[in-house]
């Protein structure tokens, strides 16, 4: 009778374990530890309108243009294409994170930028974007993975 119980109870605790992983990565709050930052963000679930492509953008992506440590964390996409960004390019120590608020996102491709530079960040796997800096200088690419 015992041996039931605490398998029903070690069942129930694996279940609640289990759930609440799956709940650190839903949407809602979080901070995002990434190139000697600590980056707080909020992230919103994407509507049912909203198309998958567009929707497996959404989250924390890290990774490098050249040696210089960069990171993404796309807070929202809107059914319109329009998504919500925070942007670290931590090329120096005092480097601080860009809030982009017009984002746009095509297919696989979000991209954004100002009159110095653009960037474009494809989907290029589950947990893998690729990503294109271009400015006055030229250009380069990056590699970015979901944290």
């Amino acid at each position: 009778m015992i041996r039931i119980r605490l398998g029903v109870v070690s069942a129930a605790f694996s279940l609640t374990w289990a759930l609440s992983l799956m709940a650190s990565n839903a949407a809602g709050p979080g901070t995002l530890e990434a190139c000697s930052r600590a980056i707080p963000y909020t992230i919103e679930e994407p509507a049912g309108s909203v198309p998958a492509d567009a929707k497996a953008l959404v989250g924390t992506w890290v990774g490098y243009w050249n040696n210089t440590c960069s990171a993404l964390v796309v807070q929202s996409v809107d059914a319109d294409g329009t998504a919500s960004v925070l942007y670290l390019f931590a090329v120096n120590p005092g480097a601080s994170v860009s809030r982009v608020t017009n984002a746009k996102v095509m297919g696989k491709k979000l991209s954004f930028g100002s009159s110095r530079a653009t960037l474009e960040f494809t989907l290029v796997g589950p947990d893998s974007l690729s990503g294109l800096h271009s400015g006055s200088y030229g250009s380069t690419t990056g590699n970015f993975s979901r944290k």
